[in-house]
């Protein structure tokens, strides 16, 4: 999928920090979002966090949390911290 895909798909934050979710539609594409789309966000996600970043050690690396993650994506419009997603 490439970044533009995933900006018009752009899930709200809601639907990343639920703990209920249908593995298959974010990964596989059996549902509404496309095969791979969460291999693909999750990615993209990472990619974002890493540019904003002025140096990454290995102790951030680790210790990052997936709120500053959705956050980096957020600022990139990746995720919208609006816009309701149905799975």
């Amino acid at each position: 999928m490439t970044r533009q895909q995933l900006q018009d798909a752009a899930v709200d934050v809601e639907a990343l920090t639920a703990t209920d979710y249908d593995h298959s539609t974010w990964f596989f594409g059996s549902g509404s979002l496309p095969r791979w789309f969460g291999y693909s966000l999750g990615y993209e996600m990472v990619g974002s966090w890493q540019r904003q970043m002025a140096e990454i050690d290995a102790q951030k690396w680790v210790n990052v949390s997936a709120a500053e993650i959705i956050e980096a994506a957020a600022h990139d419009d990746l995720v919208s911290r609006f816009k309701a997603h149905s799975q």
